[in-house]
């Protein structure tokens, strides 16, 4: 009687680790977060005109397991062919330390494969001893820009697909305004911060995109939606399960 007393006493001990080491995996395994766009240049041209931009962005929790995460820039359907890349870099925001990229920056089909070469594609890699970087993004490239009777606003979407993770995206509305050509224009500067939307996106290969949407003038914030179960919420529900278990020995002894 008393051996099979400790025989359960090891069986729930060893629920209870599980649940616990679970619960620890859970809490940190969650979605890329907070990807903001904070600088987009030449925000205002001329129909026709090819004008050279740097666009700038932020993004937290990319996965520093030495496996590659991409990360995309998504321009409308009238940009393909459109597009000249000149330059990316990837920096930790805490340390400074350049992010590696492992796979360099080309012009693709995106996520959703419907033929169109619109997108930037960029495979980064960190093998680090700490589990995600928290990154800001620099990129370098020129568009010529679509013929319009009106002046007309486009989206600019930024997407990420972390190897360990479910991908996020956030899309600058109305990020890039271009006007029927001869009319006034102004060079400026915008700004966009918004919040990213998760959802479970398989990684990618080179004929995959996703399809931005028109607008009108200012970038608009979006709104977070995660859509699998590995985040917080669930790692509490787990720690739960290994406090009661502790309960339980507790209690037997």
């Amino acid at each position: 009687m008393l051996e099979h007393a400790r025989t359960w006493r090891r069986v729930v001990v060893s629920i209870g680790v599980l649940c616990l080491t679970v619960a620890v995996v859970s809490a940190t395994t969650v979605a890329v977060s907070g990807i903001a766009v904070t600088n987009l240049t030449n925000t205002e041209v001329e129909a026709g005109q090819t004008s050279t931009h740097a666009l700038e962005y932020e993004a937290d929790g990319i996965s520093a397991d030495g496996t590659t995460d991409t990360l995309y820039v998504q321009f409308p359907d009238v940009y393909a062919g459109n597009i000249s890349f000149s330059g990316a870099e990837f920096v930790n925001r805490t340390s400074g330390a350049t992010v590696s990229i492992s796979s360099s920056t080309s012009i693709v089909d995106g996520l959703d494969g419907d033929g169109i070469r619109d997108t930037l594609r960029t495979g980064i890699s960190n093998d680090a001893d700490y589990p995600t970087d928290d990154i800001s993004a620099t990129y370098e490239f020129s568009l010529t820009h679509p013929a319009v009777d009106e002046t007309t606003a486009y989206d600019v979407t930024i997407i990420a697909e972390d190897s360990m993770t479910e991908s996020s995206r956030v899309t600058a509305t109305d990020a890039i305004t271009v006007v029927a050509a001869g009319a006034e224009t102004a060079t400026s500067t915008a700004t966009a911060t918004a919040t990213p939307t998760a959802t479970a996106t398989p990684m990618s290969t080179e004929s995959e995109v996703s399809t931005p949407t028109d607008a009108d003038e200012q970038m608009a914030t979006g709104t977070a939606t995660p859509t699998s179960g590995s985040g917080p919420g669930f790692g509490l529900v787990v720690t739960a399960l290994a406090l009661a278990a502790t309960a339980l020995i507790v209690r037997r002894d």
